[in-house]
């Protein structure tokens, strides 16, 4: 039962996001993703709830709620059960998709299409 909750600033320190949720019920464990570079969040968490109700009222409460001039969206993710969204102990729940790849790659060409000489 896990929450992902964006658009949090960047200087908001984890501790203050722990008591922020802490009115919703019992949690599990918090990720707060930090730039390695600066140190500073990225602007999300994932929050994982110890039952569904809990969950819930954390949705419905966090949910467009104003946190430090910032407007929170809070939704649920489902997390397989292979993955985990605990730093450093698995893979990440999130899928990258590159948009780059979108169009198919013939590997046979060797120079591009504009220069063909027709």
């Amino acid at each position: 039962m896990t929450i992902h909750v964006d658009n949090l600033p960047s200087h908001a320190p984890q501790y203050v996001i722990e008591e922020l949720v802490a009115h919703y019920g019992s949690v599990r464990n918090i990720v707060l993703r930090v730039d390695h570079l600066t140190g500073r969040a990225n602007g999300f968490c994932l929050i994982d709830f110890e039952n569904e109700a809990d969950e819930d009222s954390a949705i419905a409460g966090l949910d467009g709620y104003e946190f430090w001039g910032h407007c929170l969206k809070v939704k649920r993710i489902l997390v397989k059960s292979s993955d985990t969204i605990f730093p450093d102990v698995g893979r990440s729940p999130f899928k990258a998709v590159d948009s780059r790849k979108t169009q198919p790659h013939d590997s046979r060409k060797t120079k591009p299409d504009y220069f063909d000489d027709d």
